[in-house]
Parts: structure tokens; sequence; C-alpha cells
């Protein structure tokens, strides 16, 4: 798994300890980014939610991707940082 996903399996195994299996790593793991607030902005983005918030006249600069992000990570995901890198899984 190191070999094949890197740095990410280690962190993921690091966070999960005895827990951590292969499986799990796959399913769970969804990206490495610079913030938490980094990682919602780009889902927004994938799904198309600024593109339709901007069209609306609702600009990125009144988003508060701190909160949204902190809303986010109550409950549906969790993030690890390491040296200024932020590992984001889903939680099971």
């Amino acid at each position: 798994m190191l070999q094949e996903h890197g740095k990410a399996y280690g962190v993921y195994h690091s966070y999960q300890g005895q827990y951590a299996t292969a499986e799990d790593f796959e399913e769970t793991y969804r990206g490495v980014y610079e913030s938490e607030e980094d990682f919602v902005r780009e889902q927004w983005e994938e799904q198309g939610i600024t593109k339709q918030l901007e069209e609306l006249g609702i600009l990125d600069a009144y988003i508060n991707w701190e909160a949204i992000a902190r809303d986010w990570f109550i409950d549906s995901y969790y993030s690890v940082e390491i040296d200024n890198e932020t590992y984001v899984f889903t939680r099971c």
C-alpha cells in the first residue's frame, strides 16, 4: 500500500493504527489539499455549486469557506495535517 499510495497511506495508517485496512483506505481517502477549506471549495466547483451561485450573483468572496468546512468536518469528513498538507478522509 505504501508503494501504491505513498505518504497518504502512511498518514492513514498512523491515524487509524491497528484498525487501518487497505479497503477502508481506498474507500475513505479523498485526497491531499492545502486546507479543509480548499477541499470544500474544490468539491463545490466539481459539483457546479460555485458556478450556480455566481449565476445568482453570489460571489466567492461572500462564501464563508471556514464555516462550511467546519460543518463538513464535524461528521462527514476528517483530516490529518502533516507537513502543511491536509489529508482528507470520509468518516465510515
